[in-house]
């Protein structure tokens, strides 16, 4: 009898550790100025590529699941609740590159998934924040796109 609870028990913890699926909520971005090296240098390289002037802030997240985060990447002169442009980037061996480009009040990283990617909800203005557009990964294009349009 004890033999027998025994394996039940293992059994249970065994069936439990490898069928558990890590559930995804939605979650917000928040950004912050570059707190290492390595952002200083995504936001110096991507600045540069877009031609872009001033000081810029960071915020990152893992959209794909592979523990390796991607960045948005906004001007540090943005406030809260302002609309402004922020720049969806990823790293290529260890190089930034650019997966979409968006003007936001807020992007809410959604729990649903395009092509294993996860999708963005964008709220575009301050009026009405729960009105928000839909961007899902486009793999043909290697961009996040906006399918409300």
């Amino acid at each position: 009898m004890q033999n027998q609870r025994i394996k039940f028990i293992l059994t249970s913890l065994i069936l439990l550790v490898f069928s558990s699926n890590s559930a995804l909520a939605e979650e917000n971005i928040y950004f912050h100025p570059a707190k290492s090296a390595k952002e200083l240098y995504i936001i110096d390289k991507v600045a540069k590529k877009l031609e872009l002037s001033g000081e810029h802030m960071l915020a990152k997240t893992d959209l794909n699941n592979d523990s390796i985060d991607e960045f948005f990447m906004r001007p540090a002169t943005c406030q809260n609740q302002q609309r402004c442009p922020i720049t969806i980037i990823a790293l290529q061996k260890d190089a930034p590159i650019i997966i979409g480009q968006l003007e936001a009040v807020r992007v809410i990283i959604s729990d649903d998934n395009t092509y294993g990617i996860r999708d963005l909800l964008v709220a575009e203005t301050r009026i009405n924040d729960f009105k928000q557009t839909k961007y899902q990964w486009n793999p043909h294009s290697y961009t996040y796109k906006n399918t409300d349009k």
